[in-house]
């Protein structure tokens, strides 16, 4: 790497840190609710040499053979709950809002509303932007999704779901 993109790679680290740390603190709080043991977390930056995909940061655990790899759903979708507070934190200051009708749903971006001028926004806007950071899946959250749903118990999983939604569909 040359000196300009060891600098420009130091200064987006630094400037994804908070959202980083979220999303692989959210793995681990889902490794820790499923019961996986060794835990291992880590903010150090991997595969730096490769220009073409960098590791922010990793989480992980280890399962056992007697394990289901059901149990690797939850903590691959759950950087996702943080959009929960990325809505509600855009709602509140008036930027998004979504409402469901019976045949629709309108969601409205009011960036008009935004005051430039006071610095509070530059913060509500850096706060959002870690939290959608932090609520992206990348390449390996999805891989570990989809090996958990394939799984044995995931397709019983994926069949009782339906079952009970085409069942609620029907008393509609």
């Amino acid at each position: 790497m040359t000196t300009s993109q060891k600098i420009r790679f130091f200064f987006k680290v630094i400037f994804y840190l908070p959202g980083t740390f979220l999303h692989e603190f959210s793995h681990l709080l889902g490794f820790w609710i499923m019961g996986f043991n060794n835990l291992k977390f880590s903010l150090i930056p991997k595969n730096i040499l490769s220009s073409f995909e960098i590791t922010m940061g990793s989480a992980t655990a280890s399962l056992s053979e007697n394990q289901s790899r059901i149990r690797l759903i939850l903590p691959a979708i759950s950087p996702k709950f943080f959009l929960f507070p990325l809505y509600y934190l855009l709602n509140y200051f008036g930027v998004l809002h979504i409402e469901m009708y019976s045949n629709a749903v309108d969601i409205s971006i009011f960036f008009k509303e935004l005051d430039f001028l006071n610095p509070y926004t530059y913060l509500l806007l850096y706060l959002s932007m870690q939290l959608f950071w932090a609520s992206s899946l990348s390449f390996q959250d999805w891989k570990m999704f989809f090996s958990g749903i394939f799984s044995f118990w995931g397709i019983i999983m994926i069949g009782l779901l339906l079952a009970i939604a085409f069942s609620l569909y029907r008393q509609f």
